[in-house]
């Protein structure tokens, strides 16, 4: 991901917007935002946007942080999360 990573380490700016696809490799939707713990200060889940145009119709869904990979192929992340669970 991105510009400002180092190593181990990941800008929020550079995962807001990306892509996440499913097993199929169908889009499911963008990540919004993430939510981090504040005890741990660790990545809890993304919240992600599904569906909806131009703002409109738009459904915000949280996923595991954990259960996303991210593909630079795709510019994007990976994830066996179904479009039901999601949903």
């Amino acid at each position: 991901m991105g510009n400002t990573a180092h190593a181990d380490h990941v800008s929020s700016n550079d995962v807001n917007g990306t892509d996440v696809y499913g097993n199929d490799e169908t889009n499911i939707g963008t990540i919004d935002h993430l939510m981090i713990d504040e005890q741990s200060g660790k990545v809890a889940y993304v919240v992600m946007v599904l569906g909806g145009f131009m703002g409109l119709g738009e459904d915000h869904r949280p996923a595991p942080w954990g259960r996303l990979r991210y593909d630079t192929s795709k510019n994007g992340s990976l994830t066996d999360i179904s479009d039901q669970e999601v949903k």
